[in-house]
């Protein structure tokens, strides 16, 4: 529990310093990848897919619970695209429907697993 609640805790520094720094920056547009990974936590629908961070069967995280899956990393790619059109002004998601589709990216789990 100790080494959990420093990591936590560095965690949160670290994340504190790159919402500062991107936030002094007008040319960085920044993603909340933590934001996105707790709302997954309960389901985060991504095309036909509810993705989660359920270890195995959600979809969202590998199974070395660490990384994320194909489809996970083409989730994040579409949240990029998605904060540079609101930080900028471009038209990424509009004019491609999200440029990354959740059925192009496996998760290689079996089917019987979804």
């Amino acid at each position: 529990p100790e080494e959990q609640t420093a990591i936590r805790t560095a965690t949160d520094a670290y994340n504190t310093t790159i919402a500062a720094v991107a936030g002094a920056n007008p040319n960085i547009a920044l993603v909340d990848f933590k934001g996105v990974l707790t709302e997954a936590s309960t389901g985060i629908v991504f095309d036909n897919y509810t993705l989660t961070t359920s270890l195995v069967t959600g979809g969202l995280v590998s199974l070395d619970g660490v990384h994320l899956t194909a489809r996970g990393y083409a989730l994040m790619a579409n949240k990029i695209l998605e904060a540079m059109d609101n930080k900028f002004g471009s038209n990424f998601t509009k004019a491609t429907n999200g440029l990354a589709k959740a059925g192009n990216y496996p998760t290689n789990y079996s089917p019987a697993l979804r």
